[in-house]
């Protein structure tokens, strides 16, 4: 679903404070694959998220989605593929606008723009629907400016949302972070049982040791711009906090 070829990324290229954020990266993430993307800060990890969704250009190498060469593509243009959700709860939602207006213009990001799309009853009872996994209540309070919630409320929303398209990617980057402990959890299975049960082919960017052992199938830790580990299977299911903890120094 994912595949880089020798990605590399610099930044401030011959300047004195000259970065090598991505080194030589070669990487496939299969369909469905969920994968931990760990490292410590300045490992490259955010940098690779913004280099598969567009948002950064690589210095050089390849990048395939679906096996559709999209090296050249916009950011925009990837998101016929791609949905990300960020780590502050305040970002990738509209605020002043309803909790429906805002599925309504998730609904919208990958489509042709009709203006009918969303503004029907069907729609409502489809929003409910899909909001109503989440246990939050939500489903009940549809008129309600985002603004209004909680960041935990946001966020876990926010992952709803993103399979309001037909996006078959979903980059995720310490989403859980900047929430309550208690609320983390709820949007970290949330996020798995979306990932799952929609068969998403899923990056999640973390620094949290008990969620790289919890979730996902896969672990990829970074340090310096490159891939240092790459465990999957029965290597990762047999990993200890402690060996993880070790990777940071």
């Amino acid at each position: 679903m994912i595949r880089l070829e020798e990605i590399n990324k610099t930044f401030n290229k011959g300047e004195a404070n000259e970065v090598s954020a991505l080194k030589n990266i070669s990487l496939e993430i299969k369909e469905k694959e969920f994968v931990m993307l760990v490292g410590g800060n300045g490992s490259g990890k955010s940098t690779l998220l913004n280099v598969i969704s567009g948002k950064v250009n690589a210095g050089s190498g390849k990048i395939f989605l679906d096996n559709i060469d999209v090296t050249r593509f916009e950011e925009y243009q990837r998101s016929k593929w791609i949905a990300r959700i960020f780590q502050d709860p305040l970002t990738g939602t509209a605020p002043d606008l309803s909790i429906l207006e805002n599925f309504r213009l998730a609904s919208l990001r990958t489509q042709k723009k009709n203006l009918s799309i969303g503004t029907g009853k069907k729609f409502q009872e489809f929003v409910k629907e899909k909001i109503a996994v989440l246990g939050l209540g939500l489903e009940t309070r549809l008129n309600r400016p985002m603004n209004s919630l909680s960041g935990g409320q946001r966020q876990a929303l926010t992952l709803v949302m993103a399979i309001m398209c037909e996006a078959k990617v979903i980059l995720l980057d310490e989403p859980s972070s900047a929430l309550d402990p208690k609320t983390a959890v709820l949007v970290m299975q949330s996020a798995e049982k979306i990932i799952r049960d929609y068969g998403l082919t899923a990056v999640l960017v973390t620094h949290n040791i008990k969620d790289t052992l919890s979730y996902g199938s896969r672990i990829i830790q970074m340090d310096e711009g490159r891939i240092m580990r790459d465990m999957r299977g029965y290597e990762k299911s047999a990993l200890k906090a402690g060996e993880v903890a070790e990777w940071f120094g």
